[in-house]
């Protein structure tokens, strides 16, 4: 069953370049946004109502891709629910009625994406940890789960499902368009180890098999079981409006409570995701998310990648950025006051061609 999910998936969420990209034409500006929605950050962030206000400040943003980060989905402090959903559709109504790529609940391929096609466009989910890994299981192997520590809503808990998932994701509008998506775990110690270089090379240059899925699922698997702090991972979006040309977006949570070589590790990376990205969309390629860290600290690797920062640089406000490979345009960059949406003060907004 698990391997027929994964050939369902592939033929809807996967996909590669053919010959005729040279030719299409360049996409256009983008505006992008990142924002954390601090599902993390206590009870007052997971109601209903404040889902819908985090999604009234996405419109307000007009942005047409999203990255959203502590993202809670099916977990018993958010009330089960798929939270990056419930904010899209708070945006656009045309987010309420979406189609799940992989059909069976919690509509997960095995590399840990959650991709749901919707009339207003696309919203991809990428796994961090579930409930029930065993990144932090005590001496009887019970792991520590999804918690709420907060008891001014509800009592605290532990979400220890199989089905409680935590991690990133990215709302797409139309007519931009989802061709292929991936998620790759990142680094649990500042030793490693990351993705195989051959493993990212087989997943960004060739068309994807059930066999290169399963290699990325094995390695998730193995990375999410070493002893750490939480698992955190990047999720990658290759997309495109109808005649253009490709481009891809990464959004990624960097480790906030580990050591900075931690987080120089996750780092590190996430470059190696965006560079072979990079070689399959010719330097169309926006990395975004929560780094945890100031972008001075974040530039020297990014930099020797080829990227630049694409919004102003505050410092109460910098861990939150955005940046885009120095071949595109910026032709826009500011940092919109959250206004309590999220326990970030602010979050960037750029737009790119």
């Amino acid at each position: 069953m698990r391997q027929a999910l994964y050939v369902a998936a592939l033929a809807i969420a996967l996909g590669c370049g053919t010959a005729k990209e040279a030719a299409l034409t360049p996409p256009g500006p983008l505006t992008l946004m990142s924002v954390n929605i601090a599902s993390g950050a206590g009870d007052r962030f997971r109601t209903a109502d404040h889902r819908v206000g985090q999604g009234a400040f996405v419109a307000r943003s007009s942005a047409e891709v999203v990255g959203l980060q502590e993202v809670d989905v099916g977990v018993d402090r958010s009330g089960d629910a798929d939270t990056a959903a419930r904010v899209a559709a708070a945006a656009s109504p045309g987010f309420a009625t979406c189609a799940f790529a992989v059909v069976d609940p919690p509509h997960l391929r095995g590399d840990g994406t959650r991709l749901a096609r919707c009339e207003a466009g696309a919203i991809v989910f990428g796994v961090g940890f579930r409930g029930d890994d065993p990144f932090a299981a005590d001496d009887r192997g019970t792991p520590s789960g999804i918690m709420d520590g907060d008891d001014s809503l509800n009592p605290t808990g532990v979400d220890r499902g199989a089905d409680a998932l935590y991690g990133n994701a990215l709302i797409v509008a139309a007519p931009w368009e989802v061709e292929a998506t991936y998620t790759v775990a990142l680094p649990m110690d500042a030793s490693g180890p990351r993705a195989p270089d051959t493993l990212l090379d087989r997943l960004a240059r060739e068309s994807p098999d059930v066999d290169a899925i399963a290699a990325l699922a094995a390695h998730n698997d193995a990375t999410r079981r070493r002893r750490g702090i939480e698992p955190r991972s990047a999720l990658v979006a290759r997309i495109r409006k109808p005649g253009t040309t490709a481009l891809s977006v990464i959004t990624t949570h960097l480790e906030s409570a580990g050591p900075s070589e931690l987080r120089g590790a996750q780092l590190d990376a996430l470059v190696a995701i965006a560079r072979v990205e990079q070689q399959r969309n010719d330097h169309r390629v926006v990395v975004l998310g929560d780094f945890n860290m100031p972008s001075s600290e974040a530039r020297p690797a990014l930099a020797a990648a080829g990227f630049v920062l694409a919004a102003p640089t505050e410092a109460a406000a910098d861990i939150d950025q955005i940046w885009v490979d120095a071949t595109l345009v910026i032709d826009a960059a500011t940092r919109a006051p959250t206004d309590g949406a999220s326990d970030h003060a602010y979050a960037p907004i750029a737009t790119v061609r």
